[in-house]
């Protein structure tokens, strides 16, 4: 029954917590056998149950997390991708297991551990797939400091990496699990393409904007104009390398925008700031696209029209160019 399960997880969980550092080599390999591809559901699900107990008692948890942390991480996410695979119960005992290990790694190794967690997300999900691991309650927050930390404090190449598991998150989990989460990502992101970084970093974080507007468009409003600021000064990057998610991200952006007239001004004025050709270019496109969206309850000022003819009169006028527009 009920009571004798309960006793046998306490005398369990007892066990487990006197585990040793020596003892962790020994156990590792047991429970790894009985979460293996020829296991049966319920001896997965008590083999991660007793990982997690283990790694929630703290006893050995630096051995662990120095010796078996990585693989055990990369296992259990694998374990997140349900069925057929996995049955929900599974799947749920996984996570819990998840959770436990994750917390074993010091914010020191967390940077390390980054490109190998995408590794193990890229094979369990499907395209076109969420992952259910994923979608439960809390579902990416054993994953996300990793990836949050990689951002905000590593070197130009883990921000860059840190920046696209963030997008893996943002890709494979539900909107509703994403939606206590949403600050916690955006924040950082708009806060370190501000910074000074390689071409390479803020083109991540921009396709990861790019697709937050699209899995979550209504839970960014808060950030929508310091979005609408992040978009134009990408736009007016040298690398095309940023330019061009830039203009996907504004092209998004604008969907949700309620007043586009600021918007209008922002992007004329850069146009006219403009010195590089291929800066200017990626500022008239993005007014092309402005207007690609009008109609309907969707429209500008007359004076925003005025604005972009003057200016587009001036260009053909002034320099016989018009940048190829």
């Amino acid at each position: 029954g009920d009571a004798a399960v309960a006793d046998v997880r306490e005398t369990l969980r007892v066990l487990l917590e006197n585990v040793d550092a020596d003892g962790v080599h020994s156990l590792m390999p047991i429970l790894a056998d009985c979460v293996g591809t020829d296991s049966t559901p319920a001896r997965r699900r008590a083999a991660c149950w007793c990982l997690a107990a283990y790694c929630s008692a703290g006893a050995a948890a630096a051995e662990f997390a120095a010796s078996y942390a990585d693989e055990w991480i990369a296992r259990l996410i694998g374990m997140l991708r349900g069925p057929p695979a996995f049955d929900a119960e599974t799947v749920a005992e996984a996570w819990a297991a998840l959770d436990a290990a994750a917390r074993t790694v010091s914010k020191d190794r967390q940077e390390e551990m980054v490109r190998p967690i995408r590794r193990a997300l890229a094979t369990a999900a499907a395209p076109g797939r969420e992952l259910p691991g994923l979608c439960l309650p809390k579902g990416i927050s054993p994953l996300l400091p990793f990836f949050l930390q990689g951002l905000v404090y590593g070197s130009a190449e883990a921000r860059a990496e840190s920046a696209g598991g963030l997008g893996d998150l943002v890709r494979w989990t539900s909107p509703e699990a994403l939606k206590p989460f949403v600050t916690q990502i955006t924040g950082p992101l708009i806060r370190v393409i501000g910074d000074r970084f390689p071409p390479a970093v803020k083109a991540a974080i921009l396709d990861t904007l790019g697709l937050l507007l699209t899995r979550v468009p209504a839970l960014l409003k808060p950030f929508l104009p310091q979005l609408q600021r992040t978009f134009i000064k990408s736009l007016a990057e040298p690398a095309a390398l940023v330019r061009g998610p830039a203009r996907l991200c504004l092209r998004l952006l604008v969907r949700q925008q309620p007043r586009l007239d600021p918007l209008v001004a922002e992007l004329v004025a850069g146009v006219r700031a403009a010195e590089d050709r291929g800066v200017r270019a990626a500022m008239w496109d993005a007014l092309r696209d402005l207007a690609a969206s009008l109609g309907g309850a969707r429209a500008v000022s007359d004076a925003s029209r005025r604005a972009v003819e003057t200016l587009a009169l001036e260009r053909i006028l002034g320099s016989g160019e018009n940048d190829g527009k």
